[in-house]
């Protein structure tokens, strides 16, 4: 990516000059990188699970905003699998839910349908999303309301990769998060 140039000098050593000249044409290169990186919506997690550490990784998650009334709630994401593994996803926990499901919405003979799944297939070098109208985690029975702009925390259980633990700001559509705002925490027990 960058590209350094060769040192006038014999000893093969910049000088300063030059030195600061290549930082600054090297610097929106590297400041490329670094936004570049920043999108990620997920730090990848350390882990002594080796799907993990080669990027199963946890992006634009948030969790919906529901009315002081509301029994249920809902956690979209994309879970992106880098790897050159199949994984899938078996189960997910939350503090604020006696229980999470993994759900899928289905439409059969114009009539639209929601209903659990045992997993959800994660395939080697692909992505999944967790989206309005498709997958999603359903958390059933709240033992408190999630609002807005809070976060919450999900321990998502995967086959090969283990439990992965992401933190999701809580929102009232798709559309609420900003660009650039993300899920950024993400890490594996």
């Amino acid at each position: 990516m960058f590209n350094a140039k060769k040192p006038t000098n014999k000893s093969g050593v910049f000088s300063e000059s030059q030195r600061r000249k290549g930082l600054v044409r090297r610097l929106p290169d590297i400041a490329t990188l670094f936004f570049c990186l920043l999108g990620l919506t997920s730090v990848q997690a350390e882990s002594q699970h080796p799907a993990l550490e080669q990027g199963l990784l946890v992006h634009h998650g948030w969790v919906r905003a529901v009315p002081p009334v509301a029994a249920h709630s809902a956690a979209y994401m994309t879970i992106i699998n880098n790897t050159d593994v199949n994984d899938r996803l078996l189960k997910a926990r939350s503090d604020i839910s006696e229980a999470v499901e993994i759900h899928n919405v289905m439409s059969k003979h114009d009539v639209v349908e929601m209903a659990p799944v045992e997993q959800l297939d994660i395939p080697a070098r692909s992505h999944v999303q967790l989206k309005e109208g498709g997958y999603h985690l359903m958390m059933i029975n709240l033992k408190r309301v999630p609002k807005a702009e809070e976060m919450v925390t999900l321990e998502l259980v995967f086959e090969q990769a283990g439990i992965v633990t992401v933190e999701l700001p809580v929102q009232r559509s798709a559309s609420a998060m900003s660009p650039g705002h993300h899920s950024d925490h993400q890490h594996q027990h």
